[in-house]
């Protein structure tokens, strides 16, 4: 859910088939806000915060993640990921693919 002063805009976002289990936003190079979420149905979703829809597909990992962190560099932006099957790794956002 997204909160403007305390009051919340627009309805809660959902794809996720499972609890939500860790959450990082960024600014992509053309300017939208994302926010990329992770759940404990092993997927990991970006979602553009202004059209509250999300963008692209999921991401199936191996297990689930339980902490990202945001990046960027240049035009290059991703997450950084960890989780306890997944000891630490580096994802991508294609930003033209999404």
């Amino acid at each position: 859910m997204l909160f403007r002063s305390g009051t919340m805009i627009g309805e809660p976002l959902t794809g996720h088939t499972h609890t939500v289990s860790a959450v990082a936003t960024l600014v992509l190079p053309d300017g939208r806000p994302v926010a990329v979420t992770s759940s404990r149905d092993t997927t990991m979703r970006v979602w553009d915060l202004e059209a509250h829809k999300p963008l692209g597909y999921p991401l199936h990992v191996a297990s689930a993640v339980s902490s990202l962190a945001g990046w960027s560099l240049g035009s290059r932006v991703g997450v950084v990921v960890a989780g306890p099957g997944l000891l630490f790794a580096r994802v991508d956002v294609e930003v033209d693919r999404l």
